[in-house]
């Protein structure tokens, strides 16, 4: 069976998942060999997975960034790299100022007080009762206290001796990070350290080593954002290996709306080592299993480029998932739930505030509010369109979680608008269905920060919860416990007989996993580039692409 059979594919390679690992696997196999028989598997209608850019009524040359929104070039150069290398345009990602001359005047709403944020390391001693070495410290400033009083040096290690070192009797890697920063904070440092950062993640309890990789605090982090929206990337990606596939093979190789079901070793005499089972979603509506038509792909090799949760929907019972060491390692990780609420108002409200752009940060369930351009300052746009976006709400744990009781409710309709043109609905849909409870719940809270008595009314909104299936996750980090460098390692290619030990018999089976959720940088698009080029280099023979430094560490 050389070619498409009615409801069966032959492939060399199935890859599952349409998310940046995926995207950029296909397209590195196939321009690597134009003739390798690869496919590229997505369960819903788009491409992108965790990377979802909108372009909200009104605002046309304005995107919401649902998703991951930006990366940092100096330190991350595989993304950066790859994105020089496609010749995308990108523009630098403004956080935590309010002008590019970096003035501080952002806010901070902690403890019902408002505090700029050039003065929030003084002005937070009167809400935070720490203890007199905790006072006049940002939070970055608490956690390289933390480190450079308790965490021996890891200076010349690797980064398994770095895991390894003693903290408190125990190697570091054994300490859930919460659990470590109440050992040596106060309460009232550590309740700081959580709500002015504006991440309940960023000291939740993962692997205390991972959670301390950085060795050194740098100040003056510049990010950069892609001027199209950050899954401009994974569909740039895609649609390049989808043209390459057409140009030398003459058949289709991406698959939208194709959920996989299940997967095992094929049946004798077979065409290929693997049996897929997939549910072609494409002419239902939703998630219609029983209308769906079924497809059985036939492959040498699989890569599931999934996260955590994406792994756990797949049926289990299988030679890979029933594995002893999958079936401990797969729950190696702690799957972070976030959620992005955007409103869209006919103007930018919070300039008279001296708002301009970044963030501001609050310890109520909105915990970070983000300031995005207005549509009339972009080039090609109508100067006299004054719509402007604001991400009212970028939450996690459990913020995250405030905001699912509103969920359901009546449909959010939007204030008249005069840009938003006729025919078009001003509340887009497809990002979200977002609730006149939500809406008004928010409007509050936003009054609380801003310290302003009445907001305009939005005229559009959206929002992305990303706990739900089947990401499941935001973003990941590493248990307490695990030997992650070592797991990570192993996960690329998981039942492999240089694995062998612990009186387990390992097979050789052509089964890896890539993505952001097993990786060295985790919750970036950096970490899911790393465990998919690394995958390419030790099992598919590709070698370092031209663009990348060949000194560039890109992890265990």
């Amino acid at each position: 069976m050389s070619e498409e059979q009615g409801t069966s594919i032959d492939l060399e390679v199935a890859i599952v998942g349409g998310g940046v690992a995926g995207c950029y696997s296909a397209w590195r196999m196939v321009g690597a060999d134009h003739q390798r028989r690869v496919g590229l598997f997505e369960l819903s209608d788009r491409i992108g997975g965790r990377l979802y850019s909108r372009h909200l009524p009104g605002m046309p040359h304005v995107v919401a960034e649902l998703g991951g929104m930006r990366y940092i070039p100096e330190a991350q150069a595989l993304i950066h790299g790859l994105i020089e290398h496609l010749e995308l345009p990108s523009r630098p990602f403004l956080r935590g100022v309010s002008n590019p001359d970096g003035d501080g005047n952002n806010l901070f709403f902690l403890r019902r007080k408002h505090m700029r944020m050039r003065d929030v390391a003084g002005e937070a001693s009167d809400r935070y009762h720490m203890e007199w070495h905790e006072r006049g410290k940002t939070p970055d400033e608490i956690l390289e206290h933390v480190v450079r009083t308790y965490v021996p040096s890891g200076e010349g290690l690797d980064l398994a001796g770095k895991a390894e070192r003693l903290v408190f009797g125990e190697p570091l890697y054994c300490h859930g990070f919460w659990n470590l920063l109440y050992r040596v904070l106060s309460s009232e440092a550590y309740a700081f350290v959580r709500d002015a950062g504006g991440y309940d993640t960023s000291v939740a309890n993962g692997n205390a080593a991972s959670s301390l990789q950085v060795d050194q605090f740098v100040e003056g982090v510049t990010y950069r954002t892609l001027k199209r929206g950050m899954d401009h990337l994974p569909k740039t990606l895609a649609r390049r290996f989808a043209d390459l596939v057409e140009r030398h093979q003459g058949r289709q190789g991406l698959y939208l709306g194709h959920r996989l079901l299940r997967f095992d070793r094929a049946e004798e005499g077979a065409p290929r080592r693997y049996r897929l089972e997939f549910a072609d979603l494409s002419a239902v509506h939703g998630d219609d299993l029983e209308g769906a038509e079924p497809v059985v792909v036939y492959a040498d090799h699989v890569v599931l480029a999934l996260p955590r949760r994406g792994l756990e929907l797949l049926d289990q019972d299988n030679f890979f998932f029933s594995h002893p060491w999958m079936q401990r390692h797969l729950k190696a990780v702690i799957k972070q739930a976030a959620f992005k609420l955007f409103l869209g108002y006919d103007r930018p409200w919070w300039r008279g505030l001296g708002l301009v752009a970044g963030h501001s940060v609050t310890d109520l369930p909105v915990r970070q509010t983000f300031y995005f351009p207005t549509e009339g300052e972009q080039p090609g746009a109508d100067p006299h369109n004054h719509n402007s976006l604001l991400m009212a709400s970028y939450g996690d744990d459990a913020s995250a979680a405030f905001w699912k009781a509103f969920e359901g409710g009546a449909p959010f309709r939007g204030a008249a608008n005069h840009f938003v043109a006729d025919g078009e609905a001003p509340v887009d849909a497809d990002a979200g269905a977002v609730t006149e409870a939500m809406v008004h719940a928010i409007q509050g809270l936003l009054r609380q920060i801003h310290g302003l008595r009445e907001l305009p009314a939005p005229y559009t909104a959206a929002f992305q919860d990303w706990g739900t299936d089947p990401h499941g996750a935001a973003w990941h980090a590493w248990k307490a416990g695990f030997r992650y460098w070592e797991v990570m390692k192993r996960m690329r290619k998981p039942l492999d007989p240089r694995w062998g030990g612990d009186g387990e018999p390992v097979p050789d089976e052509q089964v890896y996993i890539c993505g952001e959720a097993y990786s060295n940088v985790q919750s970036w698009i950096e970490g899911a580039l790393q465990t998919t080029e690394q995958m390419l280099q030790e099992h598919f023979a590709l070698g370092s692409p031209e663009w990348l430094d060949g000194d560039y560490d890109l992890g265990p």
